[in-house]
């Protein structure tokens, strides 16, 4: 059996292959679900087996490959939770119509596919441009694992919109800023940080208007999330696999760490069980995938999280200079606020500025809607930084006067 995940018609071939019956198609818990895909190292950001139909002949997959069949397995199975009486197929319009819900009034990853009749190539033309297969600068980085975390995102939100189809689009972005900032949190309790760690956290600090403080880690946040979202198992599962990733770095969970986990574990109403549980997943992917998958290969990965972070965005700014630059003159407001930027820190009206003007920018330029993805925001101080040094000719006084 061989499918191409990169290639047109791979969702027909791969439903075609799927169990004939239903009990070998549906999952009738979340945590079911979730249990089927943590052990393909999904919810880790780095898939590195497929979830159903472990007999096909994968051995050419990317990371990129594994990630999108898994995940649209994990929505046909949700699909068939919900309308176990439908055929797989059914799936598709609920799916589309799901991607272009949360899209909707928008520009960005989505506006630039052609749509047409045939629903399954839609569904594959949204899916690739989730994972943004795309744009070859990205493809040749390893910060993408962070976004490949997030496409779990939509796993949580589909199992909302399959309950609520006409729910409320922002709870969606609410989940990404809830990741992002559970991941800072976690990040910023690590007693022994390296250089590494305190730059990420600059950067997620910088993304964020308020910083948690005190006991009350993330459970403002967390109830912010309408009741249906909140409730989902795979998302509580999720963010506690956010913590870990985030303090793995040692490959060692100490007892500050652990403590750590059973405070975020009591906000979120976990039980301690659920924690060493999830201790207990990480361990066995990495000893099964660790000399495979790169996220443990290194020594420090936030060290190689931010090197190479920042060298994704530095090649991006250099080979878009020019329409940067284009976009940039046409806003004297932005270009005044990022030369000022260099020079003090920029007050918080003056930072949602420059990020709903950057945002805009980053829209209309293809190679750089890495930022309007899921983790872009985290990306976004870096560009914040590095546009004027990269481009210094956009701010020079008598050019933008021009």
């Amino acid at each position: 059996m061989v499918i191409n995940p990169a290639s047109s018609g791979w969702i027909h071939k791969y439903i075609s292959l799927l169990p004939v019956t239903q009990s070998e198609t549906q999952h009738n818990q979340e945590i079911d679900l979730y249990h089927l895909l943590v052990q393909t190292g999904f919810f880790y950001g780095v898939s590195s087996q497929l979830a159903l139909l472990p007999g096909i002949n994968s051995n050419s997959f990317s990371i990129d490959d594994y990630t999108k069949v898994n995940l649209f397995t994990a929505l046909i199975l949700i699909y068939k939770e919900y309308h176990p009486q439908k055929s797989i197929e059914d799936a598709l319009p609920s799916i589309e119509k799901f991607y272009k819900s949360n899209n909707k009034g928008k520009k960005g990853i989505f506006s630039r596919i052609t749509f047409s009749r045939d629903i399954a190539s839609n569904v594959e033309a949204i899916l690739a441009a989730r994972l943004q297969e795309s744009n070859p600068i990205i493809k040749k980085g390893s910060s993408t694992f962070f976004t490949y975390i997030l496409v779990s995102i939509d796993i949580i939100a589909f199992h909302a919109f399959i309950r609520e189809p006409e729910g409320n689009p922002e709870s969606y972005a609410h989940l990404e800023f809830l990741y992002n900032k559970v991941s800072y949190v976690a990040l910023n309790a690590k007693q022994h940080k390296t250089k590494y760690d305190l730059n990420i956290v600059t950067l997620f600090k910088d993304t964020f208007t308020a910083i948690p403080s005190g006991q009350n880690l993330i459970k403002s946040e967390y109830q912010k999330l309408s009741a249906t979202i909140g409730e989902n198992k795979i998302l509580k599962k999720q963010l506690i696999n956010l913590c870990l990733l985030a303090i793995f770095d040692d490959k060692e969970i100490d007892s500050s760490e652990l403590s750590f986990l059973y405070l975020m574990a009591k906000e979120l109403a976990i039980d301690e069980v659920d924690i060493l549980e999830n201790i207990e997943d990480l361990h066995r992917f990495k000893v099964t995938y660790g000399k495979k998958v790169r996220l443990f290969n290194y020594a420090n990965p936030v060290k190689h999280f931010y090197q190479e972070t920042y060298r994704t965005v530095k090649v991006l700014i250099l080979k878009n200079g020019d329409r940067i630059l284009k976009e940039l003159v046409e806003s004297k407001e932005l270009v005044l606020l990022l030369g000022q930027s260099t020079l003090r820190d920029l007050n918080l009206e003056e930072k949602k500025k420059v990020k709903k003007q950057l945002l805009d920018i980053c829209k209309t330029i293809p190679s750089l809607t890495i930022f309007i993805i899921p983790g872009g925001s985290l990306l976004l101080p870096l560009l914040i930084k590095l546009i004027p040094k990269l481009l210094p000719s956009a701010f020079n006084e008598n050019r933008i006067e021009k």
